[in-house]
């Protein structure tokens, strides 16, 4: 890797933050609300296996993304890549401005995905005493 992209991607990752604050901040406040039952040892110990497991997922999807754009590079279907990568980029422009409420435009989007979040989400609050297991749904 270049000693360039370096700082780059760790401003990326700074400026992602906000992404994780909109899109995890909730299930997250889920988790960590005050439990009286629970000593502050436990807490903690179910704090970092649930951030484990959802870090377990993203690890994962993220290497099964690179290793088909791996592949779709190496047998040569760049342009293809490319043409979905600006899918990719436009899609996150559409649902960002969907979500800020500029737009409707990728409204389609959640009604499209609203029937698996409603399984996922009944799954993870079922899972709710296996933290690890939460955090990877």
């Amino acid at each position: 890797m270049e000693f360039a992209l370096v700082p780059a991607l760790f401003l990326v990752g700074l400026a992602s933050g906000a992404h994780c604050v909109g899109m995890c901040g909730g299930i997250v406040t889920a988790f960590s609300a005050p439990q009286p039952l629970l000593p502050a040892a436990a807490l903690w110990r179910r704090q970092l296996a649930f951030n484990a497991g959802r870090l377990s997922s993203y690890a994962a999807a993220g290497a099964l993304a690179g290793l088909l754009g791996a592949g779709a590079y190496a047998v040569g279907a760049a342009p293809a890549q490319q043409f979905l990568q600006g899918a990719a980029s436009l899609m996150l422009i559409l649902v960002g401005l969907y979500l800020a409420g500029f737009s409707g435009a990728a409204a389609w989007l959640e009604r499209l995905g609203a029937p698996l979040w409603r399984r996922l989400q009944t799954m993870a609050v079922r899972l709710r005493a296996h933290s690890f297991a939460a955090g990877l749904v």
